[in-house]
Formats: structure tokens, sequence, C-alpha cells
């Protein structure tokens, strides 16, 4: 996917240490093929959608470890995704929950489909 010998294919903008079990680190990367951008892409695309999956599910009261295993089976995808997935959404539960803001209310996406919520312009 990425050639890490070549000089300058990944350019860290940002480091960000946290409490938790996360390492942020903001880059640029630089593809050889569009084909592998695109791989990328769905990856990523899929992680966020886990991420929200099992915050929904875990705000039902699913145990971790069954929700590992559905994670893997609906996405078809490894379990270490799937338990990265549940972890970020533990923290963001849990974040929620320290500052007092309701956690059903909570939305994911950008800051647009925040403002179209707000507008009434986009259900939920």
């Amino acid at each position: 996917m990425v050639n890490y010998e070549k000089e300058g294919s990944i350019k860290p903008l940002t480091e960000k240490k946290s409490e938790g079990n996360f390492i942020t680190v903001e880059c640029l990367l630089a593809f050889d093929k569009d084909e592998d951008k695109g791989r990328v892409l769905t990856l990523m695309r899929k992680f966020s959608s886990m991420v929200r999956f099992a915050y929904k599910r875990l705000m039902e009261g699913a145990e971790r470890k069954e929700l590992k295993k559905l994670l893997s089976r609906k996405y078809g995808i490894n379990a270490r995704y799937s338990d990265g997935a549940i972890l970020l959404a533990q923290q963001v539960l849990e974040s929620c929950v320290e500052r007092g803001q309701n956690p059903k209310k909570l939305v994911f996406g950008s800051r647009e489909l925040f403002e179209k919520l707000k507008k009434k312009t986009l259900s939920r």
C-alpha cells in the first residue's frame, strides 16, 4: 500500500498522546496507486461504522466478548480492528458520562451533519 522506504511518504503533522489506550498521529499518506487509496478509505469507513455500531450496542448493554465476535462477522474484519472499535466506543461513552452529557444525543460525523440536525432538516 504505502512505500515506507520512499523519502517523505509519511509526514507526521502532529502527535497527540492521551492517557487512554490510543496515541493519535495525524499525517499525510502518499499512495502510488489509486487502488491503494481506495482500500484505505474503505477500511476507514468500515472502522468508523464499527465504532458507531459498537457504541449503540454498548448503550443497549451488550457484552464486550459477544460484541467483538458480532463486529468481526458483520464487517468481515479481524478481531483486532473489532477490539479497537469497541475500545474507542467505550471511551466516547465514558467521556459523555464524565462530562454529564446525554450519551443518547451523541452525533457521529461532521460539524455540517450536526448543524443539519440542529436545524431539524435531517432526521436521526
